[in-house]
């Protein structure tokens, strides 16, 4: 698949899924404002669609429903699969053949990573842009302003994508140790793990939203486990 094609398979792709989430948690929006007769705003749409799990303060949240978290599960599960496709697909002996010319681990395994990341960056920043505008666009009004939603809705695609490239590239060198199937089954159980985090000390804001300067634990979490792959990635061998 040559480059433009392969861009243009992840926008849709991943507007798709945009879309997709979007209508769920609409409908869902939708049900309660009608049971409540209560007032919808587009912040409530992010915080359904990236788990606000305030649910003593946030009403509108209604407790802790495995589906609600669905959506941001199947998108942050998406991100990383796009991303190991590249090394998937082609399998541990098709690398033989940079591994012998490359000198270095650590240049081969960038060059293993690259692709991936490159996918990963595009479908994650098409998916976000796609939440952005079909928020922006609905016919309800901010609950704060503009220029505030914004601003954390950049946020959000930035500690998204900082988070999803931290943990591609520590599944990475599981695949490495391991195999595809051990690939998956750690990929599904991590985000399982996180999320049951984050879910029962939501103020770590790993990956969901909550109050005040949430970004900056996800961030420091993400750097820390990007850190721990760079480290892996100078002195792990490549071995079959």
């Amino acid at each position: 698949m040559k480059g433009y094609q392969k861009f243009c398979f992840l926008f849709l792709t991943a507007v798709l899924l945009a879309s997709v989430s979007y209508v769920y948690v609409s409908n869902n929006l939708f049900q309660y404002s009608m049971a409540t007769n209560s007032q919808l705003y587009k912040e409530y749409f992010v915080h359904k669609l990236f788990i606000f799990p305030d649910y003593t303060r946030l009403d509108y949240m209604e407790g802790k429903n495995v589906f609600d978290l669905m959506p941001f599960y199947f998108f942050l599960l998406s991100a990383i699969v796009v991303g190991a496709l590249s090394f998937l697909s082609r399998g541990k002996v098709y690398f033989q053949y940079y591994a012998a010319r490359l000198k270095t681990s650590r240049r081969l395994f960038s060059r293993m990573m690259q692709k991936g990341t490159y996918d990963l960056v595009v479908f994650s920043f098409s998916y976000h842009m796609a939440i952005i505008c079909l928020i922006v666009f609905n016919t309800f009004n901010y609950q704060e302003d503009s220029q505030t939603f914004l601003l954390q809705m950049v946020l959000l695609l930035i500690i998204h994508t900082l988070f999803l490239l931290a943990l591609y590239r520590f599944l990475f060198f599981v695949y490495l140790m391991l195999d595809d199937v051990g690939f998956v089954l750690m990929l599904v159980g991590v985000l399982a793990i996180i999320f049951m985090i984050n879910l029962t000390f939501p103020s770590l804001s790993i990956i969901f939203i909550w109050h005040d300067l949430h970004w900056v634990i996800s961030i420091i979490f993400s750097g820390i486990i990007l850190l721990l792959t760079q480290f892996m990635t100078i002195f792990m061998p490549f071995h079959l």
